[in-house]
C-alpha cells in the first residue's frame, strides 16, 4: 500500500531500530490507507483509484510502457499503442510473402530483398533471351528451354566411346546436328544393318562385306566378302599355279585353260616327274645305308653290353642275343621269349654304358619295335 519512501526503519518516538518481525501491523490503519484516494503513476492516465486497487490497475493500464515483441529497435511504447504498432506499423512484424504459392514468412523490412533475389515465384527475365519466366524455373528455362543458351551438340559415337563437343546457341543446334560428323548413319550396301556415325561410315563402306564390286579378273559383281574364294576356287580369268610345281614347272596360266597347258605340257611333266622320281630314289639309298650303319653301331654295342652282364651273371650264357640271330650259343634257344619281355631294360642300360650320341635313344625304340623282326630292309621301312 505504501511506496518505499514511506517505509518507517526507526521509532519516532524511542529512535529504536525497527524489524519487521517486531513490527505488528495496524490492521485498522491499514484498512483506512488502503481506502485512500490515488492516481495512476504512469503519466496521461486520468484513472482515479483506491490505494488497494493500484497494483491491480497499473499491471494492465493503457499508459505502461511496454516493448515491442517483434524487435527491441522500435523502442517503448504505451500499452494502448502496442497491438496497432505490431498489427499495422511495425516494420519488423512477420508477413507472407504476397506471390501466390511462395508462401514464405519473413520480416516486413526484409520483404524487399526476398522479392528482388530469392523467391521463387517473381517473374524474371532470363538473362539470354530476355523472356519471363517464374525464378524457381529459371535453371530448367536455361537448360533446356532457352534459344540463346550455349550448348554442347554431345551426339554419342559408341565405337570409339565419344561424342561431339562442338558448342553452339540452342536454336542453331537443329542446324549443326543435321550436317554434324557424329550423325548417326546406316550403311548404304544392300543387305547390310551396320548402324555408325557418319565420320567412321565411309571407313566402314570401304571394307563391307556386303560391297559390290567387279572381280579384278574377270569382271564379275561380286561381295567383298566371297571376292577372296571367287579368286581361289572360281575365277576362270585368275591366274594359278600348275599342278607340277612342286616338281619344277613355272608355268601360270588361267583357270579356264589350265586343261589345255597339261595337255600340251605332257612330255615336260613326264620328265619332270622322272626327274623327281630319281632324286627321290637316290635319297632313299643314302636313308637306308643310313640306317644299316646305325643299326650295325647298336648291335655292337649291345653285344659288348651283352658280354659285360654275362659276366656279371657269372658266365650264363648273357641275354640270349643269338635267339634273336637265329642261333642258341650258351643260353639255349629257350630263352628267345625272355629277351622280348627284358628289351626296356636293354635300352636303358644300353644308354647309360654307351657313349651319349644323340640318336641311342631313338634307336633303342626302334629296336625295340623292331625285335623278331630282322634287318634292315624292316627298319627302313618303319
Amino acid at each position: 500500500l505504501l511506496s518505499d519512501r514511506h517505509v518507517i526503519n526507526t521509532c519516532p518516538i524511542c529512535k529504536r531500530d525497527l524489524r519487521s518481525s517486531q513490527v505488528l501491523a495496524n490492521v485498522p490503519i491499514r484498512r483506512m490507507i488502503s481506502d485512500l484516494p490515488c492516481a495512476c503513476r504512469f503519466e496521461g492516465c486520468p484513472a482515479q483509484l483506491r490505494r488497494r486497487d493500484r497494483s491491480h490497475h497499473e499491471a494492465s493500464c493503457e499508459y505502461s510502457p511496454v516493448s515491442c515483441r517483434h524487435s527491441r529497435k522500435c523502442g517503448q511504447l504505451l500499452r494502448r499503442q502496442l497491438l496497432r504498432h505490431e498489427t499495422e506499423e511495425c516494420p519488423f512484424r512477420p508477413v507472407v510473402c504476397p506471390m501466390v504459392g511462395c508462401g514464405f514468412i519473413l520480416p516486413l523490412d526484409g520483404l524487399d530483398k526476398h522479392l528482388e533475389q530469392d523467391c521463387p515465384r517473381v517473374l524474371c527475365k532470363c538473362s539470354m533471351c530476355g523472356e519471363g519466366v517464374c525464378r524457381a524455373a529459371m535453371h530448367e528455362h536455361t537448360s533446356t528451354a532457352c534459344p540463346l543458351a550455349v550448348v554442347m551438340c554431345g551426339l554419342p559415337e559408341e565405337e570409339t566411346r565419344t561424342s561431339c563437343t562442338y558448342r553452339c546457341e540452342r536454336r542453331s543446334l537443329g542446324d549443326h546436328r543435321r550436317m554434324c560428323v557424329y550423325q548417326p548413319a546406316t550403311c548404304r550396301h544392300e543387305n547390310c544393318e551396320h548402324v555408325s556415325t557418319c565420320r567412321l561410315l565411309e571407313s566402314h563402306e570401304d571394307s563391307c562385306q556386303w560391297r559390290v564390286l567387279p572381280c579384278p579378273d574377270c569382271g564379275a559383281d561380286l561381295l567383298l566378302g566371297a571376292l577372296q574364294e571367287h579368286l581361289e576356287t572360281d575365277c576362270p580369268e585368275h591366274m594359278v599355279a600348275c599342278p607340277f610345281a612342286e616338281h619344277g614347272c613355272n608355268d601360270f596360266t588361267p583357270r579356264r585353260l589350265m586343261s589345255d597347258h597339261l595337255a600340251q605340257a605332257c612330255g615336260v611333266h613326264l620328265a619332270q616327274l622322272c626327274e623327281a622320281v630319281a632324286v627321290r630314289d637316290v635319297e632313299i639309298r643314302h636313308l637306308k645305308a643310313e640306317v644299316a650303319n646305325v643299326r650295325s653301331d647298336f648291335e655292337q654295342r649291345l653285344d659288348r653290353l651283352e658280354r659285360t652282364q654275362g659276366m656279371a651273371y657269372g658266365g650264363g650264357g648273357g641275354f640270349g642275343l643269338g635267339a634273336r640271330r637265329g642261333g642258341s650259343p650258351s643260353g639255349g634257344g629257350g630263352q628267345e621269349d625272355t629277351n622280348s619281355d627284358r628289351l626296356p631294360e636293354l635300352a636303358s642300360m644300353t644308354t647309360a654304358w654307351a657313349s651319349p650320341a644323340a640318336a641311342t635313344p631313338t634307336i633303342v625304340a626302334r629296336f625295340g619295335a623292331d625285335h623278331g623282326g630282322g634287318g634292315s630292309g624292316s627298319v627302313s621301312r618303319r
